[in-house]
């Protein structure tokens, strides 16, 4: 089988010539799979040259029909031949996916968003609705993990529903005092919450993340050692694009750092959910309760306290991505944050939950919604405390990111709990 790919109009168009069989239909699939992570979410198939289509071709069709419509795209056939054309009305599949449809819409706010382009990267700006400022609430104390001086007895319950995002160092309580002293002692890990979703690699040897999602009256609750939380709603989305820079990507500091310069924001809380190129981090791998026996931030002691991430991804990743960075950290916000930049210009704390690749769809989105489809059969492959390592040959880099999402606010007011 040839396979070509070109664009007409508003279209991403494969012309497939050959046997749409079981022995090409991976090749067409693997076809496909590359123009949506590159962003096409308008994709159609000429079949005009196609002599012969099986099930697995048929399979390929309503596989990507049905993917690209979940995230408001558009899949569908151009120019069936007789022998295709057969096949699709045995099967009743014309009126689905031979007709001439406009591709599905995104979502609109009802005005069009500002873009900027000055470093390179396509940002769209939309303004959402927000009747509620984002609050901050930080507590615990981070320095004392170095020190030994964490406990059980000093970790706060924190509830996340629906309205609220934070991060920390936390284990998924199971409801008593005395439960959670023999449970979730040696589970504390990096732990992110977005919108009613928790996810939490523990330090018991768990390959895999736990991860609750609010339903009904389940709402997820941790119990943290440190943390930030904030609650409220975003009153911007951004869509971002960086496929026209040098590499295709642009650096998490970077693109945090532009963000706040668009908006003059002082401090800000943020969500992305993007595709990486690259992914830098760390987590822990032991239990941060208890005296330590080594300074755990020391070489070569880190070993064996911590596991580092920092490779490019050898196959597309989704990242879902949420923190706080500040230009001027005020007083209580300042413990928790770490330079963002060579010169200190800002400072920040992100934490990262992975996923295997799937589409985002275009458009304005609501974080909650976007957030479950993401967890809809996709579950995390691991949870990072995002590092920023360079200014040296040897150095890992940061973490890359090629389009995505980002919900964004300043942070109207900050309390810190003991």
């Amino acid at each position: 089988m040839e396979i070509q790919t070109i664009r007409r109009e508003n279209a991403f168009v494969l012309e497939l010539k050959g046997r749409f069989d079981a022995n090409w239909s991976s090749h067409v699939a693997a076809a496909v799979d590359t123009a949506i992570q590159g962003g096409e979410h308008t994709i159609a198939l000429d079949l005009q040259q196609v002599s012969y289509i099986s099930s697995a071709g048929i399979g390929v069709l309503i596989r990507y029909f049905r993917q690209l419509t979940s995230v408001k795209g558009s899949f569908r056939v151009l120019n069936a031949s007789g022998e295709v054309l057969t096949v699709l009305k045995l099967m009743k599949l014309t009126a689905l996916l031979c007709d001439d449809r406009s591709p599905a819409r995104p979502l609109t706010m009802g005005t069009a968003p500002q873009i900027h382009d000055d470093t390179g990267c396509r940002i769209e700006v939309h303004q959402l609705t927000s009747r509620q400022p984002l609050n901050c609430r930080v507590f615990g104390h981070p320095d004392q993990f170095a020190a030994g001086r964490f406990n059980l007895a000093s970790a706060h319950s924190v509830r996340f529903d629906t309205s609220s995002c934070g991060l920390g160092l936390g284990a998924f309580s199971v409801g008593s005092s005395e439960t959670d002293s023999e449970t979730c002692g040696p589970s504390f890990g990096e732990s992110l919450g977005v919108a009613g979703a928790v996810i939490q690699h523990a330090t018991d040897g768990s390959r895999v993340p736990d991860f609750q999602i609010a339903a009904e009256d389940l709402v997820p609750e941790l119990r943290m050692l440190y943390g930030m939380q904030w609650s409220g709603e975003f009153p911007n989305l951004l869509r971002f694009e960086a496929a026209r820079r040098s590499g295709g990507s642009i650096s998490l500091s970077e693109l945090v750092s532009e963000i706040l310069r668009l908006f003059e924001w002082k401090n800000a809380a943020f969500v992305f959910v993007a595709e990486s190129t690259s992914l830098v981090g760390a987590r822990l791998i032991q239990s941060p309760l208890g005296p330590k026996d080594s300074v755990p931030f020391e070489y070569p002691a880190v070993r064996d306290w911590l596991s580092f991430f920092s490779q490019p991804d050898r196959e597309p990743r989704v990242a879902l991505i949420t923190g706080i960075a500040a230009r001027q950290p005020q007083t209580e916000l300042a413990p928790f944050l770490r330079p963002m930049a060579d010169d200190d210009q800002f400072a920040g704390h992100f934490h990262a939950a992975v996923f295997h690749y799937s589409p985002l769809p275009k458009g304005v989105l609501n974080l909650q919604i976007t957030v479950r489809d993401l967890m809809q059969g996709n579950v995390p492959q691991s949870v990072w405390h995002l590092l920023r390592d360079t200014g040296t040959l040897e150095s890992a880099g940061e973490t890359e990111l090629m389009r995505g999402a980002c919900w964004c606010g300043p942070i109207s007011a900050i309390t810190h709990l003991p």
